[in-house]
């Protein structure tokens, strides 16, 4: 049996950041779109959800790359995943928090057109990743976009249950357990994460390196006439009872294409890498502000829209939003790295208490 090589080259890690960034620039392009334009908002969140797909499959193959190469354990394992998400989840947590004050004193009808129950509810929710569970769906209004980042710790606990299942005493309990916890949406956008997994561990088709670029393209290519001209499959997105799950079969399609192309592109180092060296370091700074801009530039595209008066079906008006959103997210998102490694020290206490409490490590 042929032997896995887990070695990602330079060119490939800085392909798989340009899809992130795409996607997440993506995101703020369609949420932007939504508001200024109303009465196409329905397609404008289709299309950014697809988007989260994508972030989906890129999860999925970069977790699973790096817990087979960086294997130390379950409990490091744990500790790794949280400290990363809570690390950015807070801070964004607090923001939406901060925002959803002002809109309160100064843009009260605002604030109320925004308002879908109890906010504390939301957040605590959101904050143990407990917000899309089972028929649930209640991520903060200010920022819906914490609806992924449950479907993402799911994804990481079972992961971490299946792949060091031989350090579990009750491996098969656990993993029956945490597919009852996290019920049917959850589940039924798993074999999206689980794709990117998968190719990591597939071996490579034997064709030469500019055959395989041209079809890893052709799949994107593929993929992006799917999300632009087939509707939500095959019930409506966002309607209960499995709102963001609700158009999975669609979404599997979506995945399949994006997978297909980190599969067929190529993993050997170009020989002119060397040359590349400085602007692949600026793709990987904007790649690692993603997933910050991706959590808090919705309640800052709230905010901004209310406090400037949105213009409804005015292009210009678009274009100038968008482009103070993309810069205020991307700030903010460079904030919110600096102080990273003092937020991850702080969480890492904790939490590596809390796992020794357990005896996972």
């Amino acid at each position: 049996m042929m032997k896995l090589k887990f070695i990602l080259s330079n060119e490939k890690s800085v392909f798989l950041d340009i899809l992130r960034i795409s996607a997440a620039f993506w995101v703020m392009s369609m949420h932007t779109f939504a508001i200024c334009f109303p009465f196409r908002s329905k397609e404008a969140y289709q299309h950014g959800h697809a988007a989260v797909i994508i972030f989906f499959v890129l999860s999925g193959y970069v977790i699973a790359y790096t817990t087979k190469k960086n294997n130390r354990g379950l409990g490091q394992y744990t500790i790794a995943r949280l400290v990363r998400l809570y690390s950015i989840l807070i801070p964004s947590i607090l923001l939406c928090i901060v925002i959803e004050v002002v809109l309160k004193l100064y843009y009260y009808e605002s604030y109320l057109s925004i308002q879908r129950g109890n906010s504390l509810f939301r957040y605590l929710s959101s904050l143990i990743f407990a917000n899309e569970i089972w028929f649930f769906s209640s991520a903060p209004p200010l920022n819906a976009p914490l609806w992924s980042l449950s479907y993402e710790f799911s994804y990481y606990f079972i992961y971490g249950i299946i792949f060091f299942r031989n350090q579990l005493k009750y491996k098969y309990t656990s993993i029956i357990f945490s597919f009852i916890l996290v019920g049917p949406k959850v589940l039924l956008l798993m074999p999206i994460w689980l794709m990117g997994v998968m190719i990591l561990y597939l071996p490579k088709i034997n064709i030469n390196y500019s055959m395989s670029k041209l079809l890893s393209l052709l799949s994107i290519l593929g993929g992006l006439l799917i999300i632009f001209n087939f509707p939500s499959y095959p019930f409506t997105l966002g309607v209960a009872p499995l709102y963001f799950a609700s158009g999975f079969l669609l979404d599997w399609l979506i995945g399949f294409f994006f997978s297909l192309s980190l599969w067929l592109y190529p993993n050997i180092e170009n020989i002119n890498a060397d040359n590349k060296s400085k602007r692949h370091n600026i793709i990987r700074l904007f790649s690692n502000l993603t997933f910050p801009v991706y959590l808090i530039h919705n309640p800052l595209l709230i905010l901004l829209t209310t406090i400037f008066k949105c213009q409804i079906n005015h292009a210009v008006y678009f274009g100038i939003i968008l482009l103070f959103i993309t810069i205020l997210s991307f700030s903010i998102g460079i904030i919110f790295e600096k102080f990273r490694n003092i937020t991850n020290s702080i969480i890492n206490i904790y939490i590596n208490d809390f796992i020794n409490r357990f005896r996972l490590k």
